[in-house]
């Protein structure tokens, strides 16, 4: 959850910056605590407040997750050309 800690201190630094995760874990350990892909966007939804913009499941098989990522970088106004 490496992640989850860079964020916390993005947020610090900046408190409006937008968040996004990208993982190709479904499932996550942290010290005595185990999450689900949706148990963890739960709590990083949480953690992150306004600033969160999702998680995006990544499968280099796949291109979906592409596609998600396109779809939240709009949303914030980055403008995808490739």
């Amino acid at each position: 959850l490496g992640g989850r800690e860079l964020a916390r201190r993005a947020i610090r630094l900046n408190p409006n910056l937008p968040i996004v995760f990208i993982t190709q874990f479904k499932s996550f350990k942290e010290k005595d605590s185990s999450y689900s892909f949706d148990d963890l966007t739960d709590v990083l939804k949480k953690d992150c407040g306004e600033c969160f913009r999702g998680v995006i499941f990544f499968d280099g098989a796949i291109s979906s997750w592409k596609e998600s990522l396109e779809e939240v970088l709009k949303g914030i106004g980055f403008v995808c050309e490739y």
